[in-house]
């Protein structure tokens, strides 16, 4: 009762009633229409499809990426080594000017 006297005293929610009645006998109108017996199948299987067709592409994609990771870590190592080396070498150098040093 309350919220029929509402929908009469007030002018926004007595439109709005009225358009969202005119919907629900518009949709109580409609014909229901049956899917074939098969389409669950056919649906199931157009997306098995749609799945299947990605997935070469997302196996390419990750090849890649783990292209690219390797060949950064390969880099990453080489540098690692070059430093290593240089400050070894750097090290060797220092070490004879002492001894060089130490026997003048």
């Amino acid at each position: 009762m309350f919220l029929r006297r509402h929908v009469k005293d007030c002018p926004e929610c007595a439109t709005y009633f009225s358009r969202m009645s005119a919907v629900m006998e518009t949709l109580d109108q409609l014909q229901r229409v049956q899917p074939p017996e098969d389409f669950t199948v056919l649906v199931m299987r157009r997306l098995l499809d749609g799945l299947d067709a990605a997935r070469p592409a997302a196996q390419d994609a990750r090849g890649r990426h783990n292209l690219l990771f390797l060949a950064a870590a390969g880099i990453g190592v080489a540098m690692a080594l070059a430093v290593a080396v240089v400050r070894w070498a750097l090290g060797r150098e220092a070490e004879n000017k002492l001894i060089a040093a130490g026997s003048a």
